[in-house]
């Protein structure tokens, strides 16, 4: 139907003149502004939500660490291979470490974070909030590698505390360890 309308117009431009076609030419030039115009916004619009993360525009990054009764590492636990490959398919960057009990932490945008927890408990495993924070620059803060790795203990079916220290201690939470643990209950 474009199509069509651009040559009526052009037809009249030739029957009525030069004045016809410079108004044309203005409505074409008006209409390619305000494409453009607006094309420029949603970019900077993109390209914001982009700086601090991805997902929802505005969306609170945060960094949460969960607590899990158990996560034990092996082909014959089924749930904690469903949980791990749904934690690995949200994109948020993060890690698992396996053990009694299992720590998660993930960062990204509140609701994806909130998403991924009832994920985990539809894979069978209930994640429990112990530990969260602001991540006011968005991706820019993260920690984590940006793609989601998992931690197997080279103790059996014990949590790798030295790799969770480490990271704890590096993220300036090392006061909050122990009750990420589930060793400490907070006041």
């Amino acid at each position: 139907m474009q199509g069509r309308a651009a040559p009526s117009l052009l037809q009249q431009a030739e029957t009525a003149g030069e004045e016809v076609l410079l108004t044309v030419v203005q409505e074409v030039i008006e209409l390619l502004e305000r494409l453009l115009t607006s094309s420029g916004a949603e970019d900077a619009q993109h390209d914001a939500a982009a700086d601090n993360g991805g997902g929802g525009g505005g969306a609170e990054w945060r960094r949460c660490f969960f607590w899990v009764d158990h996560l034990l590492h092996g082909k014959q636990h089924k749930k904690e291979r469903d949980v791990l490959a749904e934690l690995q398919s949200t994109g948020l960057p993060g890690k698992l470490w396996y053990g009694r009990p299992g720590v998660v932490a993930l960062e990204g945008p509140q609701s994806e974070v909130d998403a991924a927890a009832r994920a985990c408990g539809k894979a069978g495993k209930t994640l429990r909030i112990k530990k969260s924070m602001a991540m006011p620059n968005g991706r820019a803060d993260s920690y984590f590698p940006h793609k989601f790795v998992a931690v197997a203990s080279s103790k059996g079916d014990g949590l790798d505390v030295d790799d969770l220290h480490a990271d704890v201690v590096a993220l300036a939470l090392e006061h909050k360890y122990r009750f990420i643990l589930g060793l400490e209950q907070l006041p």
